[in-house]
């Protein structure tokens, strides 16, 4: 429904301009604003999709309804209704802003018009956006550039001084800034990496290696901090799943970086079970399944859908408690579409979490590695 609304005098002259928006095809609900007032009034109230306006002078109605529209909504296209007396002045109006003029002896035109003009507000909403998108991730990218280099220099003075004799509270001092340190610096990394998917400038590598020591290395990487926790990491790398492919190993191993990580985070006690098996294979390639299953706090169905999402959590209490910002899923998610799989996640709160995703490798030269 096209909500629409028309500066002028006569609602007979609105019913006219609705009827042949509705001829063309478009469902319209109209109101008329006959004053300034009225339409700066209106204009302010409601969320129109397109001002239409009579031009009959430089007040009303005419000029002083551009202005306003351009004070109050310029974002709506605004559209002239003229005749041929006054078509010269109008095409002046669309040089100051306004998005078209149709004259009233051609009101079939009218339906183009519109369609002319929605699609170059989609475009321009879609160019704002891309250029907002594309600000920000640059922004982040500087940023923690900057930030980076002092946070590395602060942890490794910090793990230099804990090799000096402390005292029982100096080392407890020190400990607890070496994980806000840390944790900060995750923080970081996690944004700079985000920032480099968000703009595109991640390329991945295609080359040899094998499946099942890449999965090793993950998980050896990861085993202190779920030790630490008095959690077991477990490997399971299924009899279907090939020992060589051909893609982007470091990559595979980021995306287990972040989904271990995030399962250490929210586990307490138990397990986490890291597998791999095969999802189908054809000439050219082979789809493989992964699974990170853990034994923590669960997510809720109805916040199952928006932790892949950038800077989220399922419960925002949890970045108060946890220390996090939700990126590590998101970047996941993000890597996991660019190597041609997809992520999801099962769980149930207070029984754990099984996050599940595929990629696509090309089928490897058995028993080498180009690593």
């Amino acid at each position: 429904m096209l909500r629409l609304l028309y500066a002028g005098s006569s609602a007979t002259d609105m019913r006219h301009a609705s009827s042949r928006l509705e001829k063309g095809g478009l469902a319209v609900a109209a109101d008329l604003a006959r004053t300034p007032e009225e339409f700066a009034i209106q204009l302010d109230a409601l969320p129109y999709d397109l001002v239409l306006a009579e031009f009959e002078s430089l007040e009303w109605p005419g000029g002083s309804t551009l202005r306003i529209w351009q004070r109050q909504a310029d974002s709506i296209p605004f559209i002239l209704i003229v005749s041929t007396a006054n078509e010269e002045e109008a095409f002046e109006w669309v040089k100051r802003g306004a998005t078209d003029y149709v004259l009233n002896t051609n009101l079939e035109r009218l339906p183009l018009a519109v369609w002319k003009a929605s699609q170059q507000r989609d475009h321009l909403i879609r160019a704002m956006e891309a250029a907002e998108t594309g600000a920000r991730s640059e922004f982040l990218s500087n940023v923690s550039h900057e930030i980076r280099t002092p946070m590395n220099g602060i942890i490794g003075m910090t793990d230099l001084a804990l090799e000096t004799d402390l005292t029982a509270e100096q080392r407890r001092y020190l400990n607890a800034v070496k994980r806000s340190a840390d944790v900060l610096l995750t923080t970081i990394n996690n944004v700079l990496e985000f920032s480099t998917i968000e703009k595109g400038e991640l390329r991945l590598a295609e080359v040899g290696f094998d499946l099942h020591d890449s999965l090793a290395q993950a998980t050896q990487v990861m085993a202190p901090a779920a030790h630490q926790k008095g959690l077991e990491l477990l490997l399971d790398i299924r009899p279907a799943a090939p020992r060589f492919v051909r893609g982007d190993s470091a990559q595979l191993r980021q995306i287990f970086f972040h989904l271990i990580g995030n399962a250490v985070k929210f586990t307490a006690r138990g397990q986490i079970l890291v597998q791999a098996d095969l999802e189908s294979e054809n000439e050219e390639d082979v789809l493989l399944h992964f699974m990170v299953l853990d034994t923590g706090i669960g997510i809720r169905r109805e916040e199952q859908q928006v932790i892949f999402e950038a800077f989220s959590q399922a419960d925002a209490s949890l970045t108060r408690k946890f220390c996090g910002t939700g990126l590590g899923l998101t970047i996941a998610a993000r890597l996991v579409s660019i190597m041609g799989g997809r992520i999801w996640v099962e769980s149930e709160t207070d029984k754990g979490s099984a996050f599940h995703f595929t990629a696509r490798f090309k089928g490897g030269t058995e028993g080498r590695s180009d690593l």
